[in-house]
């Protein structure tokens, strides 16, 4: 092997025993290091310097570093990631969340000593063994349940709710994987969650409202659509409840940047149709939870008063 063809057929991560093989020594691996030429991702794995590691890449450094195609596979947060779906705990100055260092690996036998590697050793259907990008990983099923451990309540819920609405899985086959793994430590968080879990949700600061918010306004619905006097769709809300009239939609600096205008022009639109609009944003969700309910409490108790009237 050549050394510039390190890495090609493991999504651009190499070990040591790859770089002896090609004819390098340690010396000469230590001094690429030293230079940045190579960067280190885990014990003996290695990629590019001054590459950004892919989800993808992550995998394959986890893979190598346990042990290799074969003995180990992406799970957990590093499989959630290379499914690219959310998890909200990554990197969120709201809360000061970092979870960004971690990464999670099926294995076939008992890893010890790797800081940053959370191994995981559990019967995993070969059906649900496969790949994603040619990366060994579980499926998104058992990712899920092996990242119910680690994992807030919130965020994995938010991870689940991605992964209903892309069409990932389903709450039966969930349910499934929760009835056949009963006993496991993780099963009950896994359970709980996919209860509160609903695929409507758009985005993670969706399915944090309707956290947040469901408990003490039980009528909101997700994806409540308002409609004009011949029955056509005006506005779709994030959260709504039809019996009060209540819409309420979170302000997120992806979906709204520069959006303020046509938000305030569908405010005055649903007005019109008797409807109030309350907003939210990811720092009430996340920080100021308590605040958060008792204003659209106070909104509920307000439209409450107008409808007796």
């Amino acid at each position: 092997m050549r050394e510039e063809l390190l890495g090609a057929g493991s999504g651009g991560v190499w070990t040591t025993a790859d770089a002896l093989a090609c004819g390098l020594s340690p010396d000469q691996v230590q001094r690429r290091l030293e230079r940045g030429e190579w960067q280190p991702l885990h014990r003996g794995t290695y990629a590019s310097g001054g590459v950004i590691a892919s989800p993808t890449m992550r995998g394959w450094a986890v893979v190598r570093a346990a042990g290799g195609v074969g003995r180990a596979w992406a799970t957990g947060r590093t499989a959630l990631r290379m499914f690219d779906l959310p998890l909200i705990d990554d990197d969120d100055p709201a809360t000061g969340a970092c979870d960004l260092a971690h990464d999670d690996v099926l294995v076939a036998t008992r890893l010890r000593g790797r800081p940053c590697l959370h191994p995981t050793r559990a019967r995993v259907p070969c059906s649900s063994l496969g790949a994603m990008r040619g990366c060994p990983c579980v499926a998104v099923e058992y990712a899920l349940l092996h990242a119910a451990g680690p994992l807030s309540q919130e965020a994995l819920v938010c991870s689940i709710d991605a992964s209903l609405h892309r069409g990932l899985t389903t709450t039966d086959d969930l349910a499934l994987l929760v009835a056949s793994c009963a006993g496991r430590p993780q099963v009950a968080r896994l359970r709980e969650a996919v209860g509160l879990a609903d695929g409507r949700a758009e985005s993670p600061l969706e399915t944090l409202g309707r956290l947040v918010l469901k408990p003490v306004l039980p009528g909101l619905v997700p994806q409540v659509r308002i409609l004009d006097p011949r029955g056509g769709v005006l506005a779709r809300v994030d959260l709504g409840d039809e019996g009060l009239r209540l819409a309420v939609e979170g302000d997120g600096r992806a979906t709204h940047a520069g959006m303020a205008a046509d938000d305030h022009r569908r405010d005055r639109v649903v007005a019109a149709r008797g409807w109030h609009t309350e907003r939210y944003t990811w720092f009430e969700v996340r920080r100021q939870q308590r605040v958060l309910q008792r204003r659209m409490l106070a909104a509920a108790d307000a439209r409450r008063l107008r409808e007796a009237r």
